[in-house]
């Protein structure tokens, strides 16, 4: 997984000429990508960031926090609601 994600990564480096790389999400918590990330940057001249692990939060985790208010609420979508991103998360 590493590999793979670091080649993709560094590929979209050099075919867009991007100037810095900054890793996030929940696998930037991951040392092994760090360190990885870290080295071909490096090798690239390209400065590789990343935040701190504490804030190297899954997605799914931010959605689980949002949603468990109105979990307890009982306020729950209709069953015919489709998916969308831009739906606002706050009180209706």
């Amino acid at each position: 997984m590493v590999e793979d994600i670091v080649k993709r990564t560094m590929e979209a480096v050099h075919e867009t000429n991007a100037a810095t790389l900054i890793v996030t999400g929940g696998v930037a918590a991951n040392s092994e990508l760090r360190s990885t990330f870290e080295r071909e940057s490096s090798l690239a001249g390209v400065p590789v960031y990343f935040p701190s692990r504490a804030m190297s939060t899954d997605n799914a985790a931010m959605i689980a926090a949002a949603a468990y208010p109105k979990f307890l609420a009982g306020d729950f979508a209709a069953e015919d609601m489709s998916a969308e991103a831009s739906l606002a998360l706050g009180p209706k």
